[in-house]
């Protein structure tokens, strides 16, 4: 990836990457077992311990509490992590209750509690970073489910919004997405080794909403927009570009009806005709479900994070966003909150 990106000219390369300890172990996608991320659980959280926090971990919140139109706590039960069995009934009381369950979390729990429709419009504006992958397949061995996933990127300057980055994946979920599983898994086993790839992901356009069914699970609805498909079939004729100048000698995607091609051109013109229909598309970054905004009919929290039309409740997770963002978002989502959390200390 990183030859075909500096053959081609792009910017971008190796990506940076808050892994501190990552050994290339390749398994993130069934958690860290070395340690090796700078996740929260490693530095944030320990400093709060330290200074004082308490964490009430495996406790699912089912109820903000509400008295005389204000926000005073949370309530909720603790589960056995090994059993999954409910245990008490937890109880928090505070001054100033900070929901930061997620974009699709966050509007999930205040529509069950019944505060969605009195609190603007949450859960409306879903947006999720829909895209798809191109795989190519070089003539040496590259092992995909090793090493560090998203470990380069580019950016393509006819195509903002869109960004195409390196992935590991277990090797099942390769074979399932290409469709080289049943009758053809003896033909996927032997490509698997020579297989390297890159999701093509979209700041996109097309958006959704989140509600809360009667028994609490989320309630998610997304409506694609059709220039956020073209946007990505567009997003995968360059990528395909960067693959096969890479090393590359084919490169095959997860669309119905399209066979491996040698260029760019040709899987565009293999793509030209598909609909959404016939892509394996995935979504991985959910935001925007509690807008931040200054009109309380069009957002949810205010530009300091307390929600307009409840006192004492504020929202700190992805679901502030007002649009969808360009690139992953963890670090605007710890840059926001973190600014939310100062705001809200400097008027206590």
């Amino acid at each position: 990836i990183e030859r075909g990106i500096k053959a081609l000219g792009y910017e971008g390369g190796l990506a940076p990457r808050s892994t501190p300890r990552c050994v290339g172990c390749g398994i993130c996608n069934f958690g860290c077992p070395t340690g090796g991320k700078g996740s929260t659980n490693l530095t944030l959280l320990p400093r709060a311990v330290a200074r004082g926090a308490l964490i009430q971990a495996d406790t699912k919140v089912t109820d903000v509490l509400v008295e005389s139109g204000r926000a005073v706590g949370l309530r909720g039960h603790a589960t056995n992590p090994d059993t999954g069995q409910t245990g008490g009934e937890v109880t928090v009381r505070a001054e100033q209750v900070i929901l930061s369950a997620g974009a699709i979390g966050t509007p999930r729990l205040l529509w069950s509690t019944g505060l969605g429709e009195q609190l603007g419009p949450v859960g409306e504006g879903l947006h999720v970073h829909p895209g798809s992958a191109v795989f190519g397949i070089c003539e040496e061995e590259i092992s995909l489910w090793r090493g560090a996933t998203q470990g380069a990127y580019f950016v393509h300057p006819d195509l903002p919004g869109v960004l195409p980055h390196g992935f590991s994946a277990p090797p099942e979920v390769c074979l399932m997405a290409l469709g080289l599983v049943g009758p053809r898994l003896q033909e996927g086993l032997d490509l698997l080794p020579y297989l390297t790839g890159m999701v093509v992901m979209v700041s996109d356009k097309g958006i959704g909403r989140v509600r809360a069914k009667a028994d609490g699970r989320a309630d998610i609805q997304y409506h694609f927009a059709d220039n956020d498909v073209e946007r990505i079939k567009q997003g995968m004729v360059v990528t395909a570009n960067v693959l096969l100048a890479g090393g590359a000698k084919q490169v095959c995607v997860p669309v119905h009806g399209v066979e491996r091609v040698t260029s760019g051109a040709a899987l565009g013109k293999a793509l030209t005709d598909k609909g959404i229909r016939d892509f394996s598309l995935y979504a991985s970054h959910p935001m925007s479900t509690c807008r931040m905004g200054r009109d309380p009919e069009s957002s949810v929290i205010d530009i300091n994070g307390r929600t307009h039309r409840m006192p004492g409740l504020a929202i700190a997770d992805a679901s502030v966003f007002p649009t969808s963002l360009g690139v992953n978002p963890q670090l605007t989502t710890l840059a926001v909150a973190t600014n939310i959390a100062k705001r809200l200390l400097e008027s206590h």
